[in-house]
């Protein structure tokens, strides 16, 4: 599934976060986020690894990561 982050979603305070963005799309949804020109994220667990972001509330849809291997 391949989602596309517009111009005009940024502008309305959301975004869609990824690993397969570009690095420098992630840093402009990472430094409009802390300046407050992004309001909400959409994420999996990519965010919460590695970002040191303040964030007022975060929602996890599932507390469960599914691995071919086991559940974690």
């Amino acid at each position: 599934m391949k989602l596309k982050i517009t111009e005009e979603e940024c502008l309305n305070g959301v975004a869609v976060y990824y690993n397969l963005l570009m690095k420098q799309t992630k840093k402009f949804i990472e430094d409009s986020f802390v300046s407050g020109g992004i309001k909400v994220i959409f994420s999996k667990e990519i965010l919460a690894v590695g970002l040191n972001i303040h964030a007022t509330s975060v929602i996890f849809s599932s507390l469960f990561k599914f691995n071919e291997k086991k559940s974690l």
